[in-house]
């Protein structure tokens, strides 16, 4: 079996052991350096996906294309894949979802449902069409969001059942088990925007359970939430502060 992988370096290493079987070649985003680093150790089999207006686009495109991949599997990735490299796998591609399809559509829904302060979000394994997230849902499984998660623990969480379902999908495909193909519900349908440092702007005009779940939705590594005091100098959350706390953070912070 000829196997296409785009991902990141949160399963690079789990899904390389877990393909050793089958034909394998990797794909990985010009942007991270870390996943390139770690299959550049691996000795793995694997292109640069250049940007969008690289030079050298048309030549990645011709090349993905002509390895014509029985399948295509895509985790954590956050570059769109084009539709001539879709199209050519030969039973088609599949994306590993970190949210539930079809309400949490689009990038860093990990931080977006800590922000929602949801009790619930999930993985969604879905066939891959050239509209984002939208391609009809083979499975998803529900994970539970704890009061004190934070972005990392709850990666941890979602992480293991990305990699669980990973494997029923490889071991099904081997078997040639058919897929279900349900279709999003389109009218439950949100998007939700790639997230930039500075949105980790505090507003202390807002409850404490809403600057408590900013700040838990965004600790190292990611960016952290943050506040500016009056000489223009940031302070950075890069833990979870207990919610009982947040009150005198804003007594301290929000006149500073």
């Amino acid at each position: 079996m000829k196997i296409l992988v785009f991902c990141d370096e949160s399963n690079l290493e789990f899904i390389a052991d877990n393909t050793q079987d089958s034909e394998c070649r990797f794909v990985i985003a010009h942007n991270r350096p870390a996943a390139q680093h770690l299959a550049t150790q691996m000795n793995l089999n694997f292109a640069i996906h250049h940007r969008n207006d690289s030079p050298r686009l048309p030549d990645f495109v011709s090349s993905m294309s002509s390895f014509r991949a029985d399948w295509i599997y895509c985790s954590s990735y956050g570059l769109r894949i084009p539709k001539l490299i879709l199209d050519s796998a030969r039973l088609g591609a599949i994306n590993f979802h970190g949210g539930l399809l079809p309400e949490w559509r689009g990038a860093n829904i990990l931080n977006w449902v800590l922000i929602e302060g949801c009790s619930s979000t999930g993985v969604t394994a879905h066939w891959m069409t050239p509209e984002i997230d939208g391609g009809p849902i083979i499975l998803k499984q529900i994970v539970e969001i704890d009061d004190v998660d934070t972005a990392l623990t709850l990666a941890n969480k979602l992480k293991f059942i990305t990699q669980q379902m990973f494997l029923q999908i490889l071991q099904d495909a081997k078997f040639e088990v058919p897929f279900a193909k349900i279709p999003q519900d389109v009218s439950k349908a949100r998007y939700f925007k790639r997230r930039s440092p500075e949105d980790g702007l505090i507003d202390w005009s807002k409850s404490d359970y809403d600057i408590y779940n900013l700040i838990r939705a965004l600790v190292s590594p990611w960016p952290g939430a943050f506040t500016v005091t009056s000489n223009g100098s940031k302070i950075y959350f890069r833990d979870r502060v207990p919610l009982q706390d947040i009150a005198k953070l804003r007594a301290q912070y929000s006149l500073a």
